[in-house]
């Protein structure tokens, strides 16, 4: 066995003696990969980038497009312009099929003139009435007056006669009392034979005398009062026969009157209708209501029915600055505000010929409104949308490339025009690299 003695002494081993060396261009890659890396994050913290706020929309006026619509209910007859025709204020656009309009004014031009005959007629009729009505009341009046006169003078001579007739009445019942008396006495006198009886029946004949010519003086005093009310009933059939007269006459009148205001009634509602008609007519002739350019037509074809209220034409007045109006999806509106920067490309502008267009936003709505125009959809804005307004910088874009690619101004110059479609991107706001990649990273643990 050995000794411990015997045994060489163990040293600790170095790391070079089983590791091979680090060499220097290692070292080296090393700390530009460490360098590298903080300066990512360091220019990730510093450098800062605008977060944007996609939008859809188009070029409009600043005053908006002038919409021009139907007035009344027809169908086409003829279309007088074409899109993107210039007009000017007053200029026909479309046509309108008046054929049913015109049958309907003659019919009610004939049936005016028809009623206002018949009203002239009836207002002769009531003419007539009335001087027939005061005739007849001045002829009543005479009649009253003529019978009045007659009574006035018929009570005067049966107040003569009656006086008359009272002393021939005394006087008849004075001459039967003295036959009576007479008869009586020569009664007395046959009975006791003094006298004959022939001079007895001389007396009663004496005494019928005398009673007749009482009955007579009587008779003649009762036909006096019998005149008076004869005149008296005279006057009354005079009054009576005049208001029966006139009463009729009245009725006559009131049947007439009665005509003449329903006639009158149909004339205004049929002067109403003729003034609509007018209006119709004028209607049937759809104008431009100002200058500019059809920047859209809704009709397609003569023939087309259109209804009070739908949109013939819309024209883009000329000399009107422009502006764009966009919409913002609901879930983006609050990253939106007035004032922010905005970057616009127009679609018919390519901006990898003509760069992009800069504008601010000038206006926000209040509330989500829904629309469903075609470059909306196309460009995929969400059915309901905030519209917002942009106010570019300018109007005209120019192309970047060399003059040798563009040989005229015009192939220069790019002019916005209404109804140009355009997509905006709305720098909401500026955040840094890593900020963004911090806020991405906690989404996905999330």
């Amino acid at each position: 066995m050995l000794k411990p003695d015997s045994l060489p002494a163990l040293r600790p081993a170095q790391p070079d003696e089983f590791l091979p060396p680090v060499s220097r261009w290692t070292s080296w890659g090393g700390m530009v990969l460490l360098a590298t890396v903080g300066a990512a994050i360091a220019l990730a913290a510093v450098v800062r980038y605008g977060v944007t706020v996609r939008a859809a929309g188009s070029v409009r006026p600043v005053s908006g497009v002038q919409i021009v619509q139907a007035k009344t209910a027809a169908s086409v007859a003829s279309i007088q312009v074409q899109p993107n025709q210039p007009v000017q204020q007053g200029d026909v656009i479309v046509q309108l099929d008046r054929t049913r309009l015109d049958t309907e004014r003659q019919r009610l031009q004939a049936t005016l003139a028809q009623h206002q005959q018949q009203l002239a007629q009836i207002n002769a009729q009531i003419e007539l009435l009335e001087s027939e009505m005061a005739i007849q009341t001045q002829t009543v009046q005479q009649s009253i007056a003529t019978a009045q006169t007659q009574l006035a003078q018929t009570q005067q001579q049966q107040r003569q006669q009656q006086l008359t007739d009272q002393a021939e009445v005394a006087a008849a019942q004075a001459a039967l009392d003295l036959a009576e008396s007479e008869m009586q006495r020569y009664q007395r006198l046959v009975d006791s034979g003094a006298v004959s009886q022939l001079q007895l029946e001389e007396k009663q004949a004496a005494l019928r005398t005398a009673t007749a010519q009482l009955q007579r003086a009587r008779a003649a005093a009762n036909a006096g009062s019998a005149s008076v009310t004869l005149a008296q009933q005279q006057i009354n059939q005079a009054e009576l026969t005049g208001a029966t007269t006139l009463a009729q006459l009245r009725r006559e009148q009131s049947v007439l009157m009665q005509q003449r205001l329903e006639l009158q009634t149909q004339q205004v509602q049929e002067q109403k209708a003729l003034q609509q008609l007018e209006a119709d007519l004028q209607n049937s002739v759809i104008r431009a209501t100002s200058d500019g350019t059809i920047l859209r037509l809704n009709v397609r074809n003569a023939d087309q029915v259109v209804q009070p209220g739908d949109i013939i034409a819309e024209i883009a007045p000329n000399q009107q600055p422009l502006q764009i109006q966009a919409q913002v999806a609901p879930q983006d509106i609050n990253q939106v505000r007035v004032g922010q920067a905005a970057q616009i490309q127009i679609t018919a502008c390519p901006y990898t010929d003509y760069g992009l267009l800069r504008g601010t936003v000038t206006a926000v709505a209040a509330d989500a409104t829904s629309h469903d125009t075609p470059s909306e959809a196309t460009l995929g804005t969400a059915a309901t949308a905030y519209a917002i307004t942009i106010q570019p910088e300018t109007t005209t874009l120019y192309r970047r490339t060399s003059s040798r690619t563009a040989t005229t101004p015009m192939d220069q110059a790019c002019p916005l025009q209404a109804g140009m479609d355009a997509e905006a991107q709305i720098i909401s706001r500026q955040e840094s690299l890593l900020a963004f990649l911090l806020r991405q990273a906690r989404l996905l643990v999330r």
